[in-house]
């Protein structure tokens, strides 16, 4: 059998405790069915699970797998900050694509982006964090807003060197994370009403609740009881049946 890397044997447990069959953890590696199926076999010869599976005894695990194993005299990858990236991936507009760029930028020797998102995920789960879980329903609730950044997309006719900005809109079911995404020349009233709009005829039908951000064409007074709705996003609503409930000021999770 061909020698494998080791976060390539600690992703094949992975996939393989989660229930994933030879094939699909083959095609989703990019691996052979054959050396999938040799390392899941040599584990469980040596009951070597996933958790059991660490960069501390990463050598001695070769070694069971891969007889006569010598392990490489590399140099240790440089290991990011995770409470800096934890905090700038709550905080923030990055995601955790953009983050291992950046740090791939000061480390070009340092993690793939898998072992990035591998530690991470590791590192979370040693942080004990609680959280609680909300249950939606299929078509239930829609949460609504417009995106923070803006592009630059089209020159604008009469102006030097003059670009439209684009604002984007954008609706997601949260039952299934399904997105309504569409560009405006602006945030107006109007755009804001025709974005509700287009987005229920692409969904095909509207939803029992709206979860729109405190902006002034959804809400004219914030409120945590009795929030003051915009009237003519209020009618709008009740045209479609459908309840405003905005998110609490300065609760971006909301």
């Amino acid at each position: 059998m061909r020698t494998t890397h080791f976060d390539a044997i600690r992703n094949v447990l992975r996939l393989s405790e989660n229930g994933k069959g030879y094939r699909d953890i083959a095609f989703e590696l990019n691996m052979s069915k054959t050396t999938v199926t040799a390392i899941i076999s040599k584990c469980r010869e040596n009951n070597i699970s996933f958790a059991q599976a660490t960069d501390e005894n990463s050598a001695g695990i070769m070694k069971l797998i891969y007889p006569g194993y010598q392990r490489e005299n590399t140099a240790l990858k440089p290991e990011p900050v995770w409470e800096d990236i934890h905090h700038r991936l709550t905080t923030t507009r990055h995601n955790l694509k953009s983050l291992w760029m950046e740090y791939r930028e000061g480390c070009p020797a340092g993690y793939s982006y898998s072992q990035f998102c591998q530690r991470y995920s590791d590192w979370r789960g040693n942080i004990h964090q609680l959280s609680m879980p909300i249950n939606y329903e299929p078509g239930d609730i829609i949460c609504v807003d417009w995106a923070g950044d803006t592009v630059a997309c089209v020159r604008e006719n009469g102006l030097k060197n003059g670009l439209l900005e684009a604002h984007f809109f954008v609706g997601v079911l949260c039952f299934s994370s399904y997105p309504h995404i569409e560009a405006f020349p602006d945030e107006k009233q109007y755009s804001w009403i025709l974005a509700h709009r287009n987005m229920y005829q692409r969904f095909s039908g509207s939803s029992r609740l709206l979860v729109p951000d405190n902006c002034k064409t959804a809400i004219t007074r914030s409120n945590l009881w009795d929030p003051e709705k915009n009237p003519v996003y209020k009618e709008m609503s009740e045209y479609y049946n459908t309840a405003v409930v905005p998110a609490r000021v300065r609760r971006a999770r909301d």
